[in-house]
């Protein structure tokens, strides 16, 4: 039995209809599948997930390493393939490859992966969503209606991205190029620094702890912001109206968002940047300080114990 156990180094079940192609090179094994109805993904555990959406054919490809007694399991249930991963060590370089080619990616789901890399060959709309998974790169033209990032450390977004509803919970260096989003809302909790660059229509952002974003460029009729918890906000662009509540020793600078009208409203040492190029309504309380820019023609300004509303050059 010991010599039967020995042999089997590793597991790969696949519980597809498809037939599968399987080649044997050393210790390692691959396996290729092909894929019907398939148009959702998720994935967990350690393995290097690679996805590619807009391709001619749908197919799953795993390849395990029977010396590091790897396992990879697979099974479609209502058009999506649910894949995890396994190995007798923690996620490592040593973790299995996976590989999966769709037509149509409509939702793709990763937790607890070695890595990730998406990559559309055709405008895609997909609903993405990460959990404790790092080193994630994704490519192409994306349509993310809803975008989840939880406990995610190396995110590199770039291409064509229209992103909608952005929830970030400890995200930490997200680096997003290539914003066409034409209403987004932002939510950032928890720890992280997340940078997002182009162009997008941000309606609404609600930071809360240590986390800090940089956004450029925005262009919005109106904009809301709610700022807690030390938290820090960079943000260019114009504006017809922006509405701004911090607290807590938060940070806001939008000196370079340009806005017609301003409503301001600061507490607890906070420091805010703002630029109003027509009215300015603005309240600094508990050693907190709003400084403007813009010259507006209006200023109604209501500071107190200790607050400061500075108009400056």
């Amino acid at each position: 039995m010991k010599v039967i156990l020995r042999g089997l180094s590793i597991l790969i079940v696949l519980s597809l209809t498809a037939c599968s192609t399987v080649q044997q090179n050393s210790a390692a094994i691959a396996r290729i599948t092909p894929l019907q109805g398939v148009q959702s993904v998720v994935a967990s555990g350690p393995m290097h997930l690679k996805v590619t959406a807009g391709s001619r054919a749908a197919t799953l490809k795993t390849i395990v390493n029977q010396s590091l007694g790897q396992t990879v399991s697979a099974d479609v249930k209502n058009g999506i393939l649910y894949v995890s991963g396994s190995t007798g060590w923690s996620r490592d370089a040593t973790s299995a490859v996976v590989e999966v080619d769709l037509q149509t990616l409509n939702d793709l789901s990763v937790k607890r992966t070695t890595s990730v890399y998406v990559q559309s060959l055709a405008p895609t709309r997909t609903n993405f969503s990460a959990i404790d998974a790092n080193d994630i790169d994704i490519r192409g033209a994306f349509m993310m209606p809803n975008f989840t990032l939880d406990q995610v450390k190396r995110f590199y977004m770039q291409g064509y991205i229209d992103m909608g509803n952005v929830h970030l919970v400890d995200a930490d260096q997200v680096n997003i190029e290539g914003l066409q989003s034409s209403d987004m809302n932002i939510t950032q909790q928890g720890l992280g620094s997340v940078g997002m660059h182009g162009y997008s229509n941000v309606t609404n952002i609600d930071q809360t702890g240590s986390v800090e974003l940089n956004l450029v460029w925005s262009n919005s009729q109106m904009v809301r912001i709610n700022l807690s918890g030390s938290a820090k906000l960079n943000i260019a662009g114009v504006t017809g109206k922006m509405v701004v509540h911090a607290k807590n020793s938060s940070q806001l600078n939008a000196r370079y968002l340009i806005a017609k009208t301003v409503y301001v409203r600061a507490n607890d040492s906070v420091i805010a940047n703002v630029f109003a190029s027509h009215k300015l309504f603005a309240q600094a309380t508990d050693h907190s300080q709003v400084h403007y820019y813009g010259w507006p023609k209006l200023v109604e300004s209501y500071p107190e114990n200790r607050g400061v509303i500075l108009g400056l050059t």
